[in-house]
């Protein structure tokens, strides 16, 4: 964008910046988070985790590990495996508790 027009002031980068983080920044934000908590899995806990991720469809896996994450993904996810409500309320709420960066 600003590159291409010939303006590399630090106003036009600045509107390449927010732009970016509109369009990107929640994904990035919930990637770099997921990231973080994989780290920290023991074996048992990535044998529970791979056991939930055999019963997305292929297209689900991609579009979740391509951080694409939509309402409609979301709700597909949700109505082929009504159970997972109970894991994402318990995440959700201990996140209520514990609340990570902004």
């Amino acid at each position: 964008m600003a590159l291409q027009r010939g303006d590399v002031s630090a106003r036009a980068l600045d509107r390449y910046s927010r732009a970016w983080r509109r369009r990107w920044g929640r994904n990035m934000e919930v990637a770099f988070q997921v990231s973080r908590r994989l780290s920290e899995y023991d074996d048992a806990t990535w044998d529970r985790r791979v056991a939930l991720l055999r019963r997305l469809t292929p297209a689900q896996l991609a579009q979740g590990l391509q951080t694409n994450f939509t309402l409609g993904w979301a709700l597909g996810l949700f109505a082929r495996n009504p159970d997972l409500w109970r894991f994402a309320a318990s995440r959700a709420l201990r996140g209520l508790w514990r609340p990570g960066p902004l």
